[in-house]
């Protein structure tokens, strides 16, 4: 079918596609086993039933190869309300695309067709084996029968596909003399766009995947296109850091970014119920899911779409919260890494929800990939960039983390040319944190995240995001199982280069090798 429609000159063929709108106030899924885009005519959606075909009664027939008769639905009827749900899937994200026709059609790619099939369903609008050694000719009888035709524009051609096959581009600048590998332009991998064309599809899904392997990329992209789509949407994560970083990227659109805490007060201080002063994480764990689900329904909160990133940092009882928000018949779509489970809350996967898998890594370069993987023994998928090797620094005592970590800052930013906007000290150790901050190197401070010098933050406050060059310092203080999990997430945020200082058991029990 798809080899047919290709011999057609000028002939724009989107193949099983999928989107998700607003209609009517309510939420409007749609899909069509093909959508044509003929520029001097329209737009044209077709249904396909293949192997032989039957209407008796009323009641439609498909004989496969197997021999065996199974009713289907009237492929007709299928092909009509696709036109409508893409008409209307226009008038929510792009108004002006509805001056052109959209017409239907039903194609038997297997059978000749020679009487009529039903009173909606006229030959014209029928696309059988024979007319496929010429569809063209077919194509200009369906707009014929309709007594439809518009002549597309370039750009309206254009922002057709961009609205049901966009191409998402992730622009990552490797530094300088770090590996020397300058600008690189990475597309989405074909596995993630595999991904965010089958939410498409689904309701209710789980997006699992290693560090690096762009959950966070895919759950930002996600929540952009249904917010275009007249959706309201909800974007969570957990720490404070990466829902300020997702509501930078999401500038301008209507999602709210929020952390579970910063939703709980929220929804609290507009139902006007009591909370602590100073809630602690025991009230956030025991008291919150209660306050937020009594203050939610309330206020009548509730969104189309909730996405939650870094999900295995969520407590059971918060994502059963969460789904609370979800409208009847709305969207939930859960990013997870296993591997990144630091507050041992006892999460797992909700039930009921389809699970997807991420594999490929498109953060960071070659010799980072390998150093992850190796920490908990994955497959490691993909093509990668380049990039100098990570370096281990081993010191004997706890008391060298801090002049180590300063000499080897003061190497990167002076010889290296590494800017401070490049680099980030992260470890495991909050009195590390505070140690460096009340110091600098190399003519800048140590700083906050958001503060003016070189950033020193926790792992665990750094999680989802990233630097072109990570310094980890790890202590001896956390279990191994604990440690392995640290270094995966602390590791993980470096994309070109890597300097761990620890001692030489964390080197062992990370699997550093020599």
């Amino acid at each position: 079918m798809r080899e047919r429609l290709s011999t057609a000159d000028d002939l724009v063929v989107f193949h099983s596609v999928a989107w998700q709108s607003r209609r009517g106030g309510k939420q409007g899924d749609g899909e069509a086993d093909f959508v044509v885009l003929a520029p001097d005519l329209g737009i044209l959606v077709l249904e396909v039933k293949g192997g032989g075909i039957e209407a008796i009664d009323g009641t439609w027939f498909s004989t496969g190869g197997d021999g065996i008769r199974r009713s289907i639905k009237n492929p007709f009827d299928q092909a009509k309300d696709s036109k409508y749900a893409l008409l209307n899937f226009f008038k929510a994200v792009d108004p002006t695309l509805t001056r052109y026709p959209i017409v239907h059609a039903v194609v038997f790619p297997d059978i000749e067709v020679t009487q009529l099939l039903g009173l909606n369903a006229p030959r014209e609008i029928v696309v059988d084996r024979v007319d496929l050694a010429r569809p063209m000719e077919a194509i200009e009888r369906i707009f014929r029968h309709w007594g439809q035709n518009r002549a597309l524009s370039k750009s309206d051609v254009q922002r057709i596909v961009d609205h049901l096959a966009p191409t998402i581009r992730v622009r990552r600048l490797l530094r300088d003399d770090v590996g020397d590998a300058g600008q690189a332009l990475l597309d989405l991998t074909s596995e993630q766009m595999v991904v965010l064309q089958a939410i498409r599809r689904v309701k209710r899904a789980m997006i699992l995947g290693g560090a690096g392997t762009g959950k966070t990329v895919l759950a930002v992209e996600k929540s952009r296109q249904l917010a275009s789509s007249g959706f309201r949407v909800l974007l969570l994560c957990y720490n404070a850091p990466l829902r300020q970083h997702l509501a930078s990227t999401l500038h301008g659109s209507s999602v709210d970014v929020e952390t579970f805490h910063s939703l709980v007060l929220r929804e609290a201080r507009r139902a006007k119920s009591k909370t602590p002063f100073d809630p602690t994480s025991e009230w956030y764990e025991i008291e919150a899911p209660r306050i937020l689900g009594e203050a939610a329904a309330r206020n009548g909160t509730q969104y189309d779409a909730v996405l939650v990133d870094e999900a295995q940092d969520f407590a059971m009882e918060w994502l059963s919260v969460t789904q609370s928000i979800v409208a009847d018949d709305g969207l939930l779509y859960l990013f997870a890494d296993s591997h990144q489970d630091l507050y041992r809350r006892g999460w797992s996967i909700p039930e009921g929800l389809v699970e997807l898998e991420l594999t490929v890594n498109c953060r960071n370069t070659g010799p980072i990939a390998r150093r992850v993987a190796s920490i908990f023994d994955d497959r490691l998928d993909g093509k990668f960039v380049d990039g100098p090797e990570p370096r281990f620094v081993e010191v004997d005592r706890r008391e060298q983390l801090t002049p180590y970590v300063v000499g080897l800052v003061e190497s990167i930013v002076l010889e290296d040319k590494i800017e401070p906007t490049q680099l980030i000290v992260l470890t495991d150790s909050t009195s590390v944190v505070s140690e460096l901050r009340s110091t600098g190197v190399a003519g800048h401070l140590f700083t906050t995240l958001d503060g003016h010098g070189i950033p020193v933050e926790t792992v665990y406050r750094f999680k989802g995001l990233e630097r072109d060059v990570v310094v980890l310092a790890l202590s001896d203080a956390a279990t191994i199982e604990d440690l392995r999990a640290v270094a995966y997430v602390g590791l993980s945020r470096a994309k070109v280069g890597l300097y761990v200082v620890a001692s030489r058991k964390i080197k062992d029990a990370i699997v550093w090798g020599p």
